[in-house]
Formats: structure tokens, C-alpha cells, sequence
């Protein structure tokens, strides 16, 4: 099952992130937008601005997902693979909360690349529920709009297939993940 809801956040950049919180308020539940502010606060007076950001929070079978459209915006990509931005942004006590953030963007080998940043600010190679949800934003946002299709990975090209109803709405999204590695020799480990 995947939910989604669309958000927007504004973003305080100082030269030097020191530390950041981030306040998320509710605006129209009809329309599924929030908006939220993260508050920068920085060393020695830097000026800083303010930036609005659209995102959207989705969940697939209980592990939730910031989705950050960079192929609408290409400006995100400046702060987006910022592990301390993206565990602060993932934070769920002082932030939007969620597993990690999943980055939609252009790809040159297959109909779009998916990257996933984790909650500790590390990047993923892959995540089952995240590229589900990914591929579910990506087909209702008509970025790419085909039942099945390519998505670039860190762990190859993967293909999500769209599960749709007789009215063309998706209800699931289903990919072949490939063969699991069972051999520990195999399985990268810290």
C-alpha cells in the first residue's frame, strides 16, 4: 500500500550550516499540502535566504519516503545529497520524519534515476519500498508516464510496473528486485 501527501518547506541557507530545526505546519488537508520552515542557525551573522521547497512524504508498507522532485527543480541537488540536511530533514522529532529521501532525477540510460539518501545521510544503493513509491510519484506527476518502466539505480536499472484499476489509478506498483545474495561473503557490511 503507498500513500502519498505533497508538502512544501522553506529552506534558510546560510554559507555554513551549523545547525538547523525544521517546523512543519498543516494548510489545506484538501488539497494534502503543508507547509514547513527550516530555520538555520549560523556562526558569525551570515546572511542568509529563503527558498520554497516542494516536496511530497509517501509511505510504502510502513517505511516512509521524502520525495524531492529535481527534475522540476534542479536547484534542489545543491542542498539534496547533503547527509546533514538530509538526517535533519529526516528527523522525526525535530524534522519532517521519514526513512530517507528519495531524489527524482534525469537519467541518461534509462526513463529516470532514482537515488535514496537515508535517514543517517548515507546514500542506498536500492530500496524495494522506496523505488515503489518512487515510481508511483513519478507516473502520477507524469514524469514518466508508462505502466512499466526503466529506473536508473545505484544497484542497475530496475523496471517498476504500474498496478492500475479500471479508471487508470494506480493502486500498487510492483518490481522485480532480482536474486537476493544469501552468501555473507557477498553481502556488503560495515
Amino acid at each position: 500500500h503507498i500513500q502519498s501527501c505533497v508538502y512544501s518547506i522553506f529552506l534558510l541557507f546560510p554559507v555554513i550550516i551549523f545547525d538547523f530545526m525544521i517546523y512543519c505546519t498543516q494548510k489545506q488537508w484538501d488539497a494534502e499540502t503543508a507547509s514547513a520552515t527550516i530555520i538555520s542557525h549560523n556562526y558569525g551573522g551570515i546572511n542568509m535566504t529563503v527558498q520554497n521547497i516542494e516536496f511530497t512524504k509517501m509511505q510504502g508498507t510502513g517505511n516512509d519516503f521524502v520525495v524531492l522532485d529535481c527534475v522540476a527543480h534542479p536547484e534542489y541537488l545543491e542542498f539534496a545529497l547533503t547527509p546533514a540536511l538530509a538526517s535533519k530533514m529526516c528527523d522525526r522529532h525535530y524534522g519532517i520524519g521519514a526513512d530517507g529521501l528519495v531524489l527524482v532525477l534525469p537519467s541518461k540510460i534509462a526513463d529516470i534515476q532514482m537515488r535514496i539518501i537515508n535517514s543517517d545521510g548515507s546514500e542506498a544503493e536500492m530500496c524495494g519500498n522506496g523505488i515503489r513509491c518512487f515510481a508511483r510519484f513519478v507516473y502520477e506527476q507524469n514524469i514518466v508516464r508508462k505502466e512499466s518502466m526503466t529506473v536508473e539505480t545505484l544497484a542497475g536499472v530496475l523496471v517498476p510496473r504500474m498496478i492500475l484499476d479500471e479508471a487508470g489509478i494506480v493502486t500498487g506498483v510492483e518490481v522485480d528486485m532480482g536474486e537476493p545474495i544469501l552468501d555473507c561473503a557477498g553481502v556488503p557490511m560495515i
